[in-house]
């Protein structure tokens, strides 16, 4: 999951408020999840239950 603290404009300009999107984003990855969370994105309840979800596969 990758946080965005909800700047305007393209997904590829948004950021956690301490990693740019650029930074976070793995191309090789099964799943990406952009959350309206800062830098512990983790801890958001959509971040929360697609880690749950990946854990169940």
């Amino acid at each position: 999951m990758i946080g965005n603290r909800g700047k305007r404009g393209p997904v590829e300009n948004g950021s956690d408020g301490i990693v740019p999107y650029s930074s976070s984003d793995i191309e090789s990855a099964d799943s990406e999840l952009i959350v309206p969370a800062g830098h512990g994105a983790f801890r958001h309840p959509e971040a929360m239950a697609e880690i749950v979800r990946i854990l169940k596969l």
